[in-house]
């Protein structure tokens, strides 16, 4: 049975559950309510928590059909690499070598070489932070490797199911995604009957977007993601070099 970590900040009131799968956060609890959705199996889907989408945000693009939804960390075990006690930080790394050229070819995979740390961590006042260190590896190959990573956090509903970004609001939460492009915009507000800040921090910019989704009406997703889904692997996309890092932080900072 795979480890869970328990974080815990006594003075806030907060935990949180992180698990070594995709480093995803399955629980975050402020003052006894559930902030974000417990982490469950409803139906034949996965629900709730916080998992990471990597490398790609949404469905694969054709030329890499052999990947999942959401691309293959959320999926993955990762090694513990850091934990801060008292347990109030948690690190893993995880690792994606290159394949061979002629899996690529007959699977169409992903085929670069991608190391990454998930951290998660309950330091700040009243806040869960998040963040993913992305570093792409010498893999030997010329073309640059297309990437969009997102989080994809599962709100509780508490009463309200909204969010306000750069002063409108909007509660369009439905099984039609809604992507709106944040123009830069770092702070969103996010109201579920408990209001919560939402601060998107490092290579976040002015091509970021959030995805607004939802198929119940337990919970609601406000996915913050690095370019627009569909510029994924196309010249509006963002690329990393051999060598090249990047790294996406968001936290969620619970309102008193």
């Amino acid at each position: 049975m795979r480890r869970l970590y328990l974080l815990e900040n006594e003075e806030q009131h907060a935990q949180a559950i992180v698990s070594p799968i995709g480093g995803q956060v399955i629980s975050f609890v402020k003052d006894g309510k559930e902030v974000i959705y417990f982490q469950r199996i409803i139906g034949t889907k996965r629900r709730g928590g916080i998992p990471i989408c990597f490398p790609f945000f949404g469905p694969p693009k054709p030329r890499f059909a052999g990947e999942h939804q959401h691309g293959w960390l959320r999926d993955q075990e990762l090694d513990l690499y850091r934990e801060i006690t008292p347990p109030i930080q948690v690190i893993f790394k995880g690792v994606r070598e290159k394949m061979g050229a002629d899996l690529v070819k007959r699977e169409r995979y992903y085929p670069w070489s991608l190391e990454y740390w998930v951290a998660t961590d309950l330091i700040s006042r009243s806040s869960l932070g998040l963040t993913l260190r992305v570093r792409r590896m010498e893999d030997q190959i010329e073309e640059d490797a297309p990437i969009n990573p997102a989080f994809h956090p599962y709100f509780s509903n508490l009463g309200r199911r909204a969010v306000k970004i750069g002063g409108k609001e909007t509660e369009n939460f439905s099984k039609d995604a809604k992507i709106v492009p944040l123009n830069g915009q770092k702070e969103l507000l996010i109201d579920l009957g408990q209001k919560v800040n939402m601060t998107l921090k490092g290579d976040f910019g002015n091509k970021s977007c959030v995805t607004l989704w939802s198929d119940s009406d337990e919970y609601f997703c406000v996915e913050p993601s690095l370019t627009h889904p569909d510029d994924f692997d196309t010249t509006k996309g963002e690329y990393l070099k051999q060598g090249e890092t990047l790294t996406l932080g968001c936290i969620l900072s619970v309102l008193p």
